[in-house]
């Protein structure tokens, strides 16, 4: 277990140096809320039921709002290759 830690904070560390963030980890974040096949759930909408085009399109509209929902906050930090990336892992 002390182990698994040291390489979760090990690859924080170079995360944070790089400033960047592997668009396949951030993918695995939307599987926490999405589920892991992204089909949602009662409370979540599935990421399934959307085409890419219009997936890339929310997480835009996203970036752009100035509220304070999660799905804003999640994506303030990514950049527009960043949302295509991983619109690529869901969908391609």
């Amino acid at each position: 277990m002390i182990n698994f830690l040291f390489i979760i904070l090990l690859f924080s560390f170079k995360n944070s140096i790089s400033n960047e963030v592997e668009p396949i980890v951030i993918e695995q974040n939307c599987k926490s809320c999405h589920g892991k096949d992204y089909s949602g759930n009662t409370y979540i909408k599935s990421i399934k039921d959307l085409d890419k085009e219009t997936f890339i399109k929310k997480m835009e509209d996203y970036k752009k709002n100035n509220d304070n929902s999660i799905m804003s906050r999640i994506v303030k930090v990514l950049s527009v290759n960043d949302i295509k990336e991983i619109a690529k892992i869901i969908y391609d």
